[in-house]
């Protein structure tokens, strides 16, 4: 039997890597605001000619380049990025822009791009769920090209995700750091907070402050701005519930240990162990 413990954990887990891929659709998207013309919308195809997503771009200053206050409209169908599939419409708006050449990892040059996000309705595909997400999102790219470096920034109080029952994901705030400079990259992702709401369950989840850490090394595809989150090699995190309390450390090997603490005394109750696999 599965415990509260495991299911709070997955789904925490599953809304975090739900986040990365929803941004990281977004970020791979916003790429193309380069190259639009202001004065008529642009088709990308992505995947194959049923795959596809419309761009429109409102150049609010008539810089005919990316700046503060630019916006982009963007609708999704069937389109694929990094093995999942988008539908629905999303609106980037600009919020700082700086020497951006976000389609190239190695342009030998820093740049700068932050954004908000905002959808009514978008569905994503992947990895044999699908769920709507509807919410917004701002957004914080930064290359560091001399260290090879990627910075990202994720920070909202409201994004809605629904599956077979309805999640909301409050005041989250998470930065992650890549390591571009080999194939592999190194990456660290830290949570400083993130509140997790079942409506359905009515049931609320909340990550501590400070306390969610995960490292590991993973393979990008090119012009991947956030990782997958697969397989981290260590990280650990606290979650706390209405009367009770987990930590969950995640160990080389995909190994899993949850430290229940079921009344909120401080005191352990249960140690549970996982394969990293159980909490997709």
């Amino acid at each position: 039997m599965v415990s509260n413990a495991e299911k709070s954990t997955s789904e925490v887990v599953g809304s975090l890597t739900q986040i990365l891929m929803v941004a990281d659709a977004s970020s791979q998207s916003a790429q193309f605001i380069n190259d639009l013309d202001t004065s008529s919308s642009s088709t990308y195809i992505c995947g194959n000619a049923a795959s596809s997503f419309n761009a429109t771009a409102i150049d609010l200053d008539n810089s005919n380049s990316v700046s503060k206050g630019d916006d982009l409209a963007l609708r999704y169908t069937n389109c694929n990025v990094n093995e999942a599939i988008a539908n629905g419409d999303l609106t980037i708006s600009v919020l700082d822009a700086d020497g951006i050449d976000i389609d190239n990892y190695n342009s030998g040059a820093n740049w700068l791009f932050a954004f908000d996000i905002n959808t009514d309705l978008l569905e994503i595909n992947a990895c044999n769920k699908a769920y709507n997400i509807s919410g917004n999102m701002e957004i914080s790219l930064q290359l560091d090209a001399t260290l090879a470096s990627l910075d990202t920034e994720i920070t909202n109080d409201r994004l809605n995700i629904g599956e077979k029952s309805k999640n909301t994901l409050l005041n989250i705030n998470l930065s992650q750091k890549i390591n571009l400079a080999s194939t592999s990259s190194n990456y660290s992702l830290t949570i400083d907070s993130l509140k997790l709401v079942n409506e359905t369950k009515n049931t609320a989840i909340t990550a501590i402050a400070n306390s969610m850490l995960f490292a590991g090394m993973e393979l990008l595809n090119l012009n991947q701005y956030f990782v997958n989150l697969d397989a981290p090699d260590n990280g650990v995190f606290n979650l706390a519930g209405k009367n009770s309390s987990a930590e969950v450390s995640i160990m080389p090997g995909e190994l899993v240990s949850i430290d229940v603490d079921t009344n909120g005394d401080s005191i352990s109750d249960e140690e549970i162990f996982l394969i990293g696999e159980k909490l997709k």
